[in-house]
């Protein structure tokens, strides 16, 4: 990397960032669409194997807390990591794919969602020091853009052919490979040399520091929390709800993956740019109000209106939007507020407290939709993602105010 100047290094990264999309939008829609839905109908899976699933990448999320010290202790680049990393989900799914049975199924989907998200703290910190700060959320939104189109073809190709009869495996192999050429190109994305090892070997939440001596922080990851929750929840169901006939829609297939996957990314396509056009213009605290907003009309729309299929995919829409701003919020905010040098431990607090709601919800989100209904089990998401939106207010008003807190720099 030392060889390459500032623009050779951005124009590298977004040329393979890029490339990467195609295989990374293949992957996107196994947690949105075929994890469950595969489960569901090949394997009748029962509540727990689906809850095993979708609880995956809370796992995922939670172990990311030891990257930053493992990376430190083994002293090699954030992209061969990352690399590593997105090679044990590939095998993982090749395992689902080539073992028959439940078992082997649900084990090596999980295991794949587990490994994705231990990615995200290395990535936040290569998009920092690779890619400018004026133009960070247009580029990585661009890439975005590119990944939603491949997961919208995905979704609806993917649908059809499991309708048609096509069999699992096929699908299951074909995100296999995905994986693996995902993680050829993220390591070789330029990179800084590996720090040298610290003389103290560092506690894995030595992180958490950053929760206490910054309150804006805090108070962020507090309102991502409940909003994270409401919203978690709500994407855990959407399969279950317009798949299973015990909720008294039963829809086609085809048309769960067209709601649950191109519906949602096409929306978000088509408002990706704007997301990071805003949040390069904007402070954090507007750009997660307006996409909160989103997330309430979505939720709402879908579990509590009369389940036509007109008022589903103005529901699902709405999540595309929110998901479109929630994907360039939840990979970079970070960049806004940490000291440079600290963006993967900022961001490694962020996917912890991420996985131990993705770990805990769908555990609760099941059992509420059953025994609750979609109306109640709407509302309920709805004021979760409602509370979150009041916290930030305190802090979008001082920041419009010029008063913005002096950040931590050690």
């Amino acid at each position: 990397m030392s060889d390459l100047n500032a623009k050779d290094v951005q124009r590298r990264t977004l040329l393979l960032d890029s490339a990467r999309a195609f295989p990374h939008g293949v992957l996107e829609t196994i947690p949105a669409t075929f994890a469950v839905l595969i489960a569901i109908r090949v394997f009748d899976a029962g509540a727990l194997a689906k809850s095993i699933i979708v609880a995956a990448l809370g796992v995922g999320l939670l172990l990311s807390v030891f990257i930053v010290p493992l990376l430190r202790q083994l002293r090699i680049r954030e992209t061969h990591l990352a690399g590593a990393l997105s090679f044990i989900g590939g095998f993982s799914l090749l395992a689902a794919a080539a073992i028959p049975g439940k078992t082997a199924y649900v084990l090596g989907i999980s295991a794949a969602l587990l490994s994705f998200p231990l990615q995200a703290p290395l990535t936040s910190q290569i998009f920092r020091w690779n890619y400018s700060g004026e133009i960070r959320g247009r580029l990585f939104a661009s890439v975005g853009v590119l990944r939603a189109s491949i997961a919208v073809g995905v979704s609806y190709l993917g649908g059809e052919f499991l309708e048609s009869g096509g069999s699992h495996s096929a699908l299951v192999y074909t995100f296999a490979a995905a994986s693996l050429l995902s993680g050829s190109l993220i390591a070789c994305m330029p990179c800084p040399p590996p720090a040298k090892r610290p003389a103290v070997r560092p506690h894995i939440f030595t992180a958490f520091r950053w929760v206490r001596q910054d309150h804006a922080f805090a108070m962020l990851l507090i309102s991502w929390m409940l909003m994270g929750t409401g919203n978690l929840a709500a994407m855990s169901l959407y399969v279950e709800y317009f798949a299973n006939p015990a909720h008294g829609l039963l829809l086609a297939g085809g048309t769960v993956a067209l709601l649950t996957g191109v519906v949602p990314h096409t929306c978000r396509l088509l408002t990706g740019f704007f997301w990071g056009w805003l949040f390069d213009r904007t402070d954090i605290y507007t750009l997660r109000i307006i996409q909160n907003a989103f997330c309430v009309a979505a939720v709402t729309t879908v579990f509590c209106s009369s389940g036509e299929t007109v008022f589903l995919v103005i529901g699902m829409a709405c999540q595309g939007i929110a998901l479109g701003g929630g994907h360039v919020a939840w990979n970079l905010w970070v960049t806004k507020i940490a000291p440079a040098e600290h963006v993967s431990e900022y961001m490694s607090v962020h996917t912890f407290l991420t996985g131990v709601r993705r770990f805990a919800v769908p555990f609760a989100a099941f059992p509420l939709l059953i025994f609750s209904g979609p109306r109640v089990t709407g509302l309920v998401c709805a004021v979760f993602i409602i509370t979150a939106t009041a916290i930030l207010i305190p802090g979008c008003l001082r920041h419009h105010r010029g008063q913005t807190p002096a950040r931590p720099t050690h």
